[in-house]
């Protein structure tokens, strides 16, 4: 939204769970407006073993796939030094999953 020359207003809305989704995942797909594309960040794993960071990556992709995001990642070391890179990538998601 323009709010004046060279002003934007962005809107941002935070759905907190201490795991997961929680018991209100189709409450995050009403947030977005019903679903859309979702940016899953798994950075956090970055030190435990690719199995495991793959493991939970697909169990987190498949819970908001049921709630009908559209699921990729968004593996935040691609872009230490790109960051018009990761603005890019990032505008282009309803939800960002961290």
């Amino acid at each position: 939204m323009v709010l004046g020359r060279g002003f934007y207003l962005h809107v941002m809305r935070l759905f907190l769970s201490s795991h997961g989704l929680g018991r209100h995942g189709r409450r995050l797909a009403e947030l977005t407006g019903g679903g859309g594309r979702a940016l899953l960040v798994a950075n956090a794993l970055d030190a435990a073993p690719e199995e495991s960071r793959r493991a939970v990556f697909v169990r987190t992709a498949a819970a908001l796939d049921e709630i009908g995001f559209d699921v990729g990642e968004l593996d935040l070391r691609r872009y230490f030094t790109w960051s018009d890179g990761l603005a890019a990538k990032a505008a282009g998601a309803d939800l960002l999953f961290v």
